[in-house]
């Protein structure tokens, strides 16, 4: 989790395992807006993923990214 922060507009998620690829984008509310949010993606095809997480600040700094690997 990230402490919310006035600047905060954007969080977007991906996941791609070379062969398929998908991604959310959240509209964030600044300091308003929660330090938790859940991402759900349905019907992946099964293999590993890499994960992104992205937030994105309101003069289109890409401020931070996690990476993560899910799956066997």
């Amino acid at each position: 989790t990230l402490a919310p922060h006035e600047y905060d507009r954007e969080l977007i998620v991906e996941v791609d395992n070379g062969g398929f690829y998908r991604s959310s984008f959240i509209q964030l509310d600044g300091e308003a807006e929660p330090a938790v949010h859940t991402v759900m993606f349905k019907a992946l095809p099964a293999g590993a993923y890499e994960i992104r997480v992205t937030l994105k600040r309101s003069d289109g700094e890409m401020v931070h990214t996690a990476k993560g690997r899910v799956g066997p």
